[in-house]
């Protein structure tokens, strides 16, 4: 019976630590954004972002998509496409640009699966 018990203690440690490695203190992350221009379409999860430009901003809470578009003269619009959790890892160092890390999937379509923007020190994880 110790034996199981010290097994079951050692099993939620373990566990613990994992989720300790996907997340971070949200107090001590700057917020950040920055602008990207997608080259083809990109799955973030289960969402798919159409080619485009779009500005993508973390508050700390959730990360934000949104789509840019350039009409006549000056005006211009902005759509939010999605909005997920904020997850990934402190780095200890704010990155000088944005980085994305994609793999293509069995359909050959792009799944974004590492985001680190530009001035955050934050690298976003995404899951399905």
């Amino acid at each position: 019976m110790r034996k199981s018990s010290l097994t079951l203690v050692l099993a939620v440690l373990v566990a613990g630590v994992g989720v300790l490695a996907q997340s971070h203190s949200n107090m001590t992350e700057k917020k950040a954004s920055d602008e990207i221009r997608l080259s083809s379409d990109l799955l973030v999860g289960t969402h798919l972002l159409k080619a485009g430009h779009y500005q993508v901003a973390c508050n700390r809470e959730t990360i934000k998509f949104s789509r840019i578009e350039v009409g006549p003269g000056i005006f211009t619009t902005m759509t939010k496409v999605l909005e997920v959790p904020c997850q990934g890892t402190d780095l200890g160092t704010a990155r000088p640009r944005t980085e994305l890390a994609m793999v293509p999937n069995k359909e050959g379509v792009k799944v974004l699966e590492k985001l680190i923007l530009r001035g955050s020190s934050i690298e976003h994880v995404f899951h399905d």
